[in-house]
């Protein structure tokens, strides 16, 4: 498969919006917040750069550690703990 240039363009967009909201959310988020307050920081941060979609379908971002693994899923009220450091870390 060959992409054009609009599709390479559309690409690099896509990755800066998302560089730029990792950047922006490790700077908001803090011991206490939600994982769906932290989910929903990220997508107003990307909505306002232009994204048009988001890139992931719920609000798991890595914060509820083994027992998001296990379920597949997170309890999205489940407040961010200061060990909760997924997103620190850059996973």
């Amino acid at each position: 498969m060959v992409k054009d240039a609009d599709e390479i363009a559309a690409i690099r967009r896509a990755c800066a919006i998302a560089d730029a909201a990792f950047a922006h959310i490790i700077t908001v988020i803090r011991p206490g917040m939600t994982e769906c307050e932290v989910a929903a920081e990220m997508e107003y941060f990307m909505r306002r750069e232009g994204s048009g979609a988001l890139p992931y379908d719920d609000c798991r971002l890595g914060g509820a550690g083994q027992s998001a693994a296990r379920r597949g899923k997170y309890e999205g009220d489940r407040a961010w703990r200061a060990r909760d450091d997924g997103l620190r870390r850059g996973l």
